[in-house]
């Protein structure tokens, strides 16, 4: 069942390596829905990380992916601006970025947001966390989770 606020509902979000819209048909094509990543680091590199994270409390790891979102305004031709938080699986937001959402006249609206680094503290549950302001209050529309592991061969 969708979310909804009072003037944007929100039907799906989906983190994924692949998305284009079809020309023809304009329909978004999805590949590869991300919904767990095991990065693979060499041993060697163990001791380094964790270091790293240590020090830090956070890593960069390298991933190219997408976080798609299809949307409907309850008015035509008009503009939202959602946000998009990162949070950590000790509950702390390391990102908050925000998003222009155009709607056409046929009210829907989709966003595509690419995510070329990864910030880790480890292994656990990651969160997408959509956000829209209603009222002057951000209500929450969706949170996209995505397990990662880190694993030393």
């Amino acid at each position: 069942m969708p979310s909804q606020t009072k003037q944007l509902t929100h039907y799906w979000t989906i983190l994924t390596k692949n998305v284009a819209v079809d020309q023809m048909t304009n329909n978004m094509i999805l590949g590869e829905v991300l919904e767990e990543i095991r990065y693979q680091i060499p041993q060697m590199e163990k001791e380094k990380i964790e270091r790293a994270i240590k020090k830090d409390g956070i890593i960069a790891l390298p991933l190219n992916a997408y976080l798609a979102s299809y949307l409907e305004s309850d008015q035509p031709n008009s503009q939202r601006t959602i946000t998009i938080e990162y949070v950590l699986p000790n509950g702390k937001t390391e990102k908050a970025i925000e998003q222009t959402i155009n709607f056409g006249s046929n009210k829907r609206g989709r966003n595509i947001t690419n995510i070329q680094l990864f910030k880790v503290c480890g292994s656990g549950k990651y969160i997408f966390r959509l956000l829209t302001k209603v009222n002057g209050k951000q209500e929450s529309l969706a949170e996209i989770p995505l397990f990662l592991t880190l694993q030393y061969i």
